[in-house]
């Protein structure tokens, strides 16, 4: 389990990212951002699914009355401690461990909560007087529960100078009373210098790691970047240690890790009287389990594994020291240590954090805010794989899939390596990639879908959902006319958008709201010169560093903005790109009209003119105010021409290569499903679907949204054009020639070169 991140966000802040913190590379995107975040009540439902395993060669304990646990999901409990109003907050399970078959799990490194089944609810017990005392790992053994807790502050920890290191880590017992609270009675402390940094210096990320409690001793792993060690997009080196703590001592003693590749974060776990290290070698790509003796670190076993992930989560069986982990979309079990032997006994999906022994017949994997249990008394059969890969990967599409499709695993390219991550459509182009359903951003997937790479969707129900789409977006997403892939994340940029209710103010001489570009320049030309332009705001976050005045940056923004609006129309309609078209030259002549200086600017701070609301906010998903309602708008390049909002996004489809397509359109049409019921009550949830009756919708919105609200969106996107690609090259000279221009530094014709050029 990672406590590293976990004890940082204690304070609701992350720091920078150091590779050590993760077990494994996130391959994940985020598909679904922030505006398709799988509703709690649905992952509950999803998660309770039955994990089929194969029974091993002894004996296991499976009648009723002595199974406690059954295969499924703990989730930790719903609190809304941190105040946010944007839904449910759950506590955060930082550590757990496993004592006469129950479950101890610390949560949000402050309360510990005792499980004794998958469907019973957990005792919570709140530490009595904490002070500035917070768990940081729990271990238990015979005698009952041992903590290593953080005492009082030290030196800030972070880069956001808002986490401070401790100044003391100590041992102590738990006693649990029946009021529903614990103390802890202190056994020994030692300073954080003696686990952490030596010297003292600035961190940006530490913790206290995987404890084991056996022969007296609890053994732990700490692991601390510095923060003058960052490299490149802000990593720094993880510092790996590795101690044990005998009951009785007032210090710890650290064991010596030389010699021992450490590439990422180790997994320290315990089983009968041992405690074992399972250390990462990315290199010889093998991850090496030893186990503690003395002061030294025996090897056991080495297990090897390919492309991008690592074999983690680790526990072992006592009854016949089976080493139980996860790799690939399953949980393996090597009976005796013999990893060459390892057979898999459960599809699991992604998944990653503390490996634990329930009883001999149960697993479990505990991370984040749940504990997947798995049952190791049933076999689950003959089991496919479906490699799924690319520049994205979805947790909830793939647990939903798995609960629909038990005889399947999902895993990764066994091919891919740590250095290919966010380059997939290399593999594919090189002809070295396995993928049966691939994700690639937009540069990707065109390079690939041009290549020939892409089979078509035959599945009906697939095609059916490729009919939804506006037609700009099925246009991009074809082969030779025939659907081809289906979007994950699609994100529209519309041009401007207007606070409704300062309209009538704001709106001069216009009866609606600009309709085309030339419009547009037009309002803002009549709009700069009157008295509403002292009295309102236009919601607009200048450009640092570009030694601009902000009346200056919005110029050069509004410019860069139409610019790109009329090269990607043009293209659409199969025009050539020419800037000396009247209808672009018409605007330009119309800007000639706007006073920029007497605009007043704001960067989404509070205002202090006394105006609560501002009259225009630009980057129109972006609305600072609750209570207030926007209109977004995309702008025509004229009357005649469509509504074509710039896209951009993620997309899914199935390779010409893959040897498993049937599978694979299964497994899009439950990716679809999810895309469809992850609703937000946002508009912006409705990407991709433009062909649903907008009744329907609102229907499935429980009224978080109206049809007609669905309606005035779809007009106000109007279709999707993914036309225009810039390289980064020609992205820097036009935001260069363009400050220079509304700086007077170069003239507009040598400005309207520098786009012919780009675009």
């Amino acid at each position: 389990m990672k406590r590293m991140v976990t004890d940082i966000r204690k304070n609701a802040e992350q720091p920078m990212a150091s590779p050590g913190v993760r077990r494994k590379v996130n391959r994940r995107r985020c598909w679904s951002a922030f505006r398709h975040t799988v509703p709690k009540a649905a992952q509950i439902a999803a998660a309770f699914i039955a994990v089929l395993s194969i029974s091993a060669s002894i004996a296991l304990a499976a009648s009723p009355a002595a199974r406690r646990w059954a295969a499924g999901a703990l989730y930790s409990r719903v609190e809304d401690q941190q105040g946010f109003s944007f839904g449910e907050w759950r506590a955060y399970l930082t550590d757990g461990a496993v004592m006469d078959g129950k479950l101890i799990a610390v949560e949000d490194n402050e309360s510990i909560s005792v499980y004794e089944g998958t469907n019973v609810e957990p005792t919570v017990y709140k530490w009595r007087d904490a002070g500035e005392r917070s768990i940081n790992a729990v271990v238990a053994g015979s005698d009952g529960i041992y903590v290593i807790y953080a005492d009082g502050h030290g030196n800030s920890s972070s880069s956001f100078n808002l986490d401070y290191v401790p100044l003391a880590y100590g041992l102590g017992c738990v006693t649990l009373d029946d009021d529903g609270t614990f103390d802890v009675t202190a056994l020994a402390e030692a300073p954080a210098t003696a686990i952490l940094d030596s010297e003292g210096r600035k961190l940006n990320s530490y913790g206290i790691q995987d404890t084991v409690l056996t022969g007296g001793k609890l053994y732990f792993t700490a692991e601390y970047a510095v923060e003058s060690e960052l490299e490149g997009f802000g990593y720094a080196p993880q510092h790996v240690r590795l101690f044990s703590w005998d009951l009785t001592e007032a210090a710890p003693s650290e064991f010596d890790l030389e010699g021992i590749p450490v590439d990422w974060s180790p997994e320290l776990f315990g089983g009968g009287d041992g405690a074992y290290l399972a250390a990462y070698d990315d290199r010889a790509a093998a991850a090496r389990v030893y186990r503690a003796e003395d002061s030294a670190l025996k090897p056991l076993c080495e297990i090897s594994y390919s492309g991008a992930m690592r074999p983690n989560s680790f526990a072992l069986r006592e009854v016949d020291d089976a080493l139980l982990y996860v790799l690939d979309g399953s949980v393996w079990m090597a009976q005796g240590m013999n990893a060459d032997a390892a057979r898999r006994i459960a599809v699991c999906g992604e998944l990653s954090g503390q490996g634990l022994m329930l009883d001999d017949a149960t697993y479990a994997v505990l991370q984040g805010d749940s504990v997947k249990v798995f049952d190791l008394t049933t076999p689950p059969g003959e089991v496919n794989e479906l490699v799924v890969d690319g520049d994205g990967w979805n947790d909830y599409a793939n647990q939903t899939f798995i609960a629909e499709h038990p005889d399947v695993a999902i895993v990764s390219d066994p091919g891919k390596n740590v250095e290919d991550i966010g380059r997939y459509s290399d593999r594919m182009l090189s002809g070295s990639a396995a993928g049966d359903v691939v994700a690639l951003e937009q540069d990707g997937f065109e390079r690939v879908r041009d290549a020939g790479l892409i089979a078509p969707l035959t599945d009906p129900e697939l095609r059916a959902e490729w009919e939804k789409l506006p037609e700009g977006l099925r246009g991009y997403l074809s082969v030779d006319e025939q659907p081809a892939a289906i979007p994950l994340d699609v994100f529209a940029y519309l041009d401007v958008a207007f606070l409704t209710e300062n309209w009538d103010d704001i709106r001069g001489s216009f009866e609606d709201y600009p309709d085309t570009w030339l419009e547009y320049i037009r309002w803002l030309g009549e709009y700069s010169h009157s008295t509403a332009a002292r009295d309102y705001m236009i919601e607009f976050d200048a450009l640092d560093g570009n030694g601009l005045s902000a009346a200056e940056a919005f110029e050069a923004y509004t410019l860069l903005s139409m610019a790109d609006a009329y090269a990607r129309c043009w293209k659409a309609l199969g025009e050539a790109v020419d800037f000396s078209k009247p209808d672009f030259t018409a605007c330009l002549e119309a800007l000639e009209g706007v006073d920029w200086g007497a605009l007043h600017y704001c960067d989404g701070t509070p205002a202090n003119d006394g105006k609560e609301h501002r009259a225009v906010l630009f980057y129109a998903g972006y609305d600072p105010y609750e209570d207030v309602t926007v209109v977004p708008c995309t702008l025509r390049i004229r009357e005649d021409a469509p509504k074509l909002s710039r896209a951009s996004g993620t997309f899914v489809f199935v390779p010409a290569a893959s040897t498993s397509r049937a599978t694979a359109q299964e497994y899009l049409k439950t990716l679809a499903q999810v895309n469809q019921t992850n609703y937000e009550g946002s508009l912006e949830a409705v990407y991709y679907d433009f062909a649903t009756d907008p009744e329907d919708f609102a229907s499935k919105w429980g009224g978080a949204e109206s049809a007609e609200a669905i309606r005035q969106y779809r007009e106000q996107v109007g279709d999707f054009s993914f036309c225009v690609n810039l390289t980064r090259e020609s992205v820097g000279a036009v935001q260069e020639a363009t400050n220079r221009y509304v700086a007077g530094q170069i003239s507009r014709d040598e400005w309207l070169e520098c786009l012919s050029e780009a675009y």
